[in-house]
Parts: structure tokens; C-alpha cells; sequence
């Protein structure tokens, strides 16, 4: 069974061709990951977000100039996006080719979720990140717009130039760059990813439409969506998810959010199983800050930061609460 929170590896190996890396620098991109590059080169299927996360905040180290979501966006094509981009490719018209997006993105990648709206003559598209919003979140939104907006280009077959973009962070120093390659307008720290056109682009049909593949393409989303059908119990996942995002003080509300289901369902079920939220939570954060504290060398405010603790003084009263002691006189008696 793929992770929790799983994404294809292929979108890696496409970044890693983005930014250049010769079998040499291949580490470099992998470090911190579990992942060889034996591994990297060959494997099939999926990565977890941790994996994914560092490769993602490596190539951003690598590359060491600013847009790297726009230009990597620009290589993730229809092709790109396996089955759910050939059940899209080769529907009868924009408005099925969307559906299929919406349908079957968790078969490649589960750090967002999509939905759609219509409103005021227009189609709204949301893109709503479950991850952090940090660098590599703004890598992933700025590659996804770019991604979708192409996309649709191509079914149409000619530039949406009357569509608009919203995004949830500060323009940037490269925005001219990312408005050229949308060839639309783009408007900055708006509380919603949204991708919007006029609704009647949604009839236009699209030029590869094809029944047949789509039906073997749609089949083939369907036997990847098994895999992910829940076969360990809840709180199981809710400890996978919390391993996988370490540097996040998950609440249950968010939780629930990454499990797609409502903050009541994931209460209702984990009592079920006998167990509660923050037990689950707590239990991950003692064995998280033990672990820290047993490497050399680290500081007090890095285990913070990498905990997901605003300052060193939380984390502190954190660590007493769990252990009675504070981290230095625990460290100490070891």
C-alpha cells in the first residue's frame, strides 16, 4: 500500500531533469531522504511527503535562483500526469477532462485537494494545499497553476487569454515571468488558489477526445484508487500522516482535513478504536524530541524549529509537560 500521504515519483524525476542533476549531484538532491539514487533512477509507483518535501526544498537549494515552480511547471504536461492526464487527454470536451482532474488527483498526488464552483458566468477551479505553506508549498502551487494552465490550453487547443489566477502569497520578484507563461492576469495574497474562466469554455471539445482511452484510461485511475482504500485502522493513519510531517503541530482538525474526512468522523472513529487525538499526538512528539535530543551536536532551538515550535520556550514547556523535567536536565541525566 502507497503512504499516507503519497505523490508519484515521477514528478521528481522530472524536476530533477528541470534542474540539470548529472548522476554526481544525484545525492545532493536525495539527502535527507530515504531514497538511493539506484532507487531514484528505477522505482515505480510512489514517495512519501517527507521524501517528497526534501527533494522538492533541495532543488530549491540547487537551483539557487528564485521561480523554480514556474519554470518546473512548464515540464509538467498532460503526458506527465499518467493515467488521470490520458483519462483527461481523451475526454469528449474541457468540462469532462476537468471532472477527470478532480476525480483521480489523488492517484498522483495527495498535498492537494481540487473542487469546483461556478459562479457570476464563470468556472472556478480551487486548489486547497494540505501541506505546509512554506517554500516548497509555494513551489508546488506556482508548478500546479502553471501545470493546469497549460493543460487546458492544449484540450482547447489555443491560449486562454480572459482567465484569471488567484494565489495566497505576495506577488514575487519573478511574477512578469509567471504572468507571461499563464498569459493571463494574476492576482497576489488573495485567500483562495483559485484558477478561473469563463464558463463557456467548458463545452469546447477537446481535439483528442477518444471513448475507448478513456475508458481504459479511467480503468487504470480506478486499479490505482485500490490502493489507497483503507486497510489499517485510523489511528494507524492518523501516526503514519504524523511521522510523514514532522515539522507540523498538527491539529485534529487539520488531521481530519488530510484524511478527507470531518473533524467529528475522525473523533467518532478514533474513540472507536479506543484511543484519542492528542494521546496520538503526544505519543509522536515524546519519541520525535527523545530522538532529537539524542543526536549530537543539535541545538535546543533547532529541535524547535524542526518540532514545529514558534520558540524554544514551547517546546520547553511541551517537553516538561510530557517528561516533568526540562529537555537540558533530561539530557543531562542520560
Amino acid at each position: 500500500m502507497p503512504p499516507v500521504l503519497a505523490v508519484s515519483i515521477e514528478y521528481s524525476r522530472v524536476l530533477a531533469n528541470v534542474i540539470g542533476i548529472t548522476d554526481s549531484e544525484l545525492p545532493a538532491l536525495l539527502a535527507g531522504t530515504s531514497i538511493s539514487p539506484a532507487k531514484f533512477k528505477v522505482h515505480e509507483g510512489y514517495i512519501d511527503w517527507h521524501d517528497q518535501h526534501r527533494i522538492i526544498k533541495n532543488a530549491l537549494s540547487i537551483f539557487n535562483q528564485e521561480g523554480l515552480g514556474v519554470v518546473a511547471g512548464q515540464f509538467y504536461p498532460l503526458a506527465s500526469h499518467g493515467a488521470m492526464g490520458s483519462a483527461a487527454m481523451s475526454a469528449p470536451n474541457l468540462k469532462e477532462a476537468l471532472a477527470m482532474f478532480m476525480r483521480y488527483s489523488r492517484v498522483r498526488a495527495q498535498f492537494t485537494q481540487l473542487s469546483s464552483t461556478q459562479k457570476d458566468g464563470n468556472f472556478i477551479l480551487t486548489h486547497e494545499l494540505l501541506v505546509e505553506h512554506d517554500s516548497v508549498g509555494q513551489f508546488l502551487i506556482e508548478a500546479l497553476l502553471i501545470s493546469a494552465k497549460l493543460s487546458i490550453d492544449f484540450l482547447v487547443g489555443r491560449p486562454i487569454n480572459n482567465a484569471k489566477v488567484l494565489v495566497n502569497f505576495p506577488k514575487p520578484s519573478y511574477n512578469e515571468l509567471m504572468e507571461d507563461i499563464l498569459k493571463c492576469p494574476v492576482y497576489y495574497e488573495q485567500p483562495e488558489i483559485e484558477f478561473i474562466l469563463p464558463i463557456e469554455y467548458l463545452s469546447l471539445p477537446v481535439a483528442t477526445r477518444n471513448k475507448t482511452n478513456k475508458e481504459l484510461a479511467e480503468q487504470q485511475c480506478q486499479t490505482l484508487e485500490q490502493q489507497f482504500e483503507p486497510t489499517t485502522t485510523v489511528s494507524e493513519h492518523v501516526i503514519e500522516l504524523l511521522r510523514q510531517l514532522p515539522g507540523r503541530q498538527l491539529t485534529q482538525a487539520q488531521m481530519a482535513q488530510l484524511l478527507n474526512m470531518s473533524s467529528r468522523t475522525l473523533l467518532r472513529r478514533l474513540k472507536e478504536e479506543g484511543v484519542g487525538y492528542q494521546a496520538l499526538h503526544d505519543a509522536e512528539q515524546k519519541k520525535l524530541a527523545l530522538h532529537y535530543l539524542n543526536q549530537p551536536n543539535i541545538t535546543l532551538e533547532l529541535i524547535s524549529e524542526s518540532m514545529g515550535y514558534h520558540d524554544p520556550s514551547s517546546f520547553r514547556r511541551a517537553f516538561k509537560r510530557w517528561f516533568g523535567t526540562p529537555p537540558s536536565e533530561y539530557k543531562r541525566t542520560q
